[in-house]
């Protein structure tokens, strides 16, 4: 009994690392405030991320055919205010002052908790990860129906490899942030911004290509 639920732990542990690696919006702006703001802000905000997809693999799991069809029916739509949410974090990221906001955070209290729900409602904003899982869970061969026992297991797997994840990333980030002079985080500022900004176009071409076609 015990290998094969250390087994569907370790499946989960990979699986929820596998799903956070991709460096989409969400990381390029973990990345970021990891650099404006620190270590503990940096993984804090990847905890948002991490949640998220740990209630998509939820989703995913149980089967809820309601909210699967929604996403399914509300689709185009769902990626219309996705496209344009995500360029006008970018807009605003590419605009923002990174060294003032250094130097204000280093006199203020940091308000992690904004951190961390900030970027989980971003990271909601796109529920086509619930797919992901789904295909992931078919790929690893993961059965979330057998018990409550397996549900826990897994739910727990993902969350802590993506925890896992983020903690690692912010804490690279953040060592290497250190040796960053002021004018290379501007830079690196405008171009995460631009970055972000460009996939939320990029959703947005996608979208009218696919109303010509």
């Amino acid at each position: 009994m015990f290998p094969i639920v250390l087994i569907l732990f370790l499946k989960s542990l990979v699986l929820g690392m596998g799903v956070s690696a991709p460096l989409g919006p969400n990381g390029m702006l973990m990345v970021n405030r990891t650099i404006r703001k620190g270590f503990l802000c940096g993984f804090v905000s990847g905890m948002g991320v991490a949640t998220a997809d740990t209630l998509f693999a939820i989703v995913a799991g149980l089967g809820f055919s309601f909210i699967i069809g929604f996403v399914n029916a509300q689709f185009f739509y769902i990626k219309l205010f996705m496209g344009i949410f995500v360029a006008l974090i970018g807009i605003k990221l590419f605009l923002s002052n990174p060294v003032a906001e250094i130097r204000r955070s280093g006199r203020e209290s940091k308000n992690h908790l904004h951190d961390y729900l900030s970027l989980l409602g971003f990271s909601l904003t796109n529920p086509v990860s619930i797919f992901l899982f789904i295909a992931l869970f078919a790929g690893f061969n993961i059965d979330f129906t057998q018990s409550m026992l397996t549900r826990i297991i897994i739910i727990a797997g993902v969350f802590i490899g993506a925890a896992a994840w983020w903690f690692i990333l912010s804490y690279i980030v953040n060592h290497f942030s250190k040796n960053l002079r002021l004018r290379s985080i501007v830079a690196i500022n405008r171009i995460s911004g631009s970055i972000i900004a460009l996939i939320g176009v990029v959703v947005l071409l996608t979208l009218l290509v696919s109303l010509k076609s």
